[in-house]
């Protein structure tokens, strides 16, 4: 079928999806809407909020193929840990704490933090077809680790949130690497879109790569085995086991565990 004189442009779409784990045992799981992410509750913390920048109309220039620059490699922006220590009065814990399992005084808060920018090329081959090509995926990384006692907490409480916090920070040490290994085969694919409005059909295949990769990198990020095990070989603190060899075992089981699926 004769498509007439192709056009194209540039565009991007940007997310920031982010995932949450406590030391008390929670899970938020985000749920994709075009305009936000709404969580739901489950047992550790995981939280997608998914942001979005319009995208300019198709362009109606000429096309010329040897001029498009070959897709880079991803873009990976891995930053410090971010951490804090916060004492709260269990009598009126603050609202921006999250709330506390049943039998439980204090919990460490894990948030991995990423912000997703997806650019691509538009080819237009007539007025209702086009050609997407992924030319850049840009992540930037963030961990932000906070522990929540009351005032006068045993020792022992404290170093297992700190065990947590160790656990957290284990993962986010090879973060880039998993963020750059789920980006990379993203670059130079090709996805032919159709509709009458090529523009929202566009909009909506970014919005579907951003959503993609943000569910694989939480996928193979997921430090929640490892958190849940960690609880288990402890009892939530409620045992002697020391919190430095509880750690130990459960990245080392949890390790031994991924690597025979």
């Amino acid at each position: 079928m004769d498509r007439g004189a192709p056009s194209a442009e540039e565009s991007t779409f940007r997310g920031i999806p982010g995932l949450q784990t406590h030391g008390s045992g929670r899970v938020f799981f985000g749920q994709w809407n075009a305009e936000a992410a709404l969580p739901s509750r489950l047992s550790y913390l995981l939280r997608i909020i998914l942001g979005m920048l319009a995208l300019g109309s198709l362009g109606c220039g000429t096309f010329s193929p040897g001029g498009f620059p070959a897709p880079s490699d991803p873009v990976i922006e891995k930053q410090p840990v971010n951490f804090a220590n916060r004492t709260f009065d269990p009598a009126a814990p603050p609202s921006d704490m999250p709330p506390l399992s049943e039998g439980e005084n204090a919990e460490c808060e894990s948030n991995f933090t990423s912000n997703a920018s997806v650019g691509s090329r538009t080819m237009r081959t007539d007025a209702t077809h086009a050609i997407v090509t992924i030319t850049q995926v840009r992540l930037t990384l963030g961990l932000n680790v906070t522990i929540w006692t009351p005032a006068g907490v045993s020792p022992h409480v404290m170093e297992h949130e700190q065990g947590h916090r160790q656990i957290a920070e284990h993962y986010y040490q090879t973060a880039d690497k998993v963020a750059a290994r789920v980006a990379a085969p993203y670059l130079g694919r090709k996805t032919e879109i159709a509709g009458a409005d090529l523009n929202a059909e566009a909009n909506k295949f970014l919005q579907q790569l951003a959503a993609e990769i943000t569910d694989e990198y939480e996928k193979q990020l997921d430090p929640n085995p490892a958190q849940l095990l960690y609880d288990n070989i402890t009892d939530h603190s409620r045992n002697d086991v020391v919190a430095t060899d509880a750690v130990a075992r459960a990245l080392k089981e949890t390790t031994a565990s991924a690597a025979l699926r």
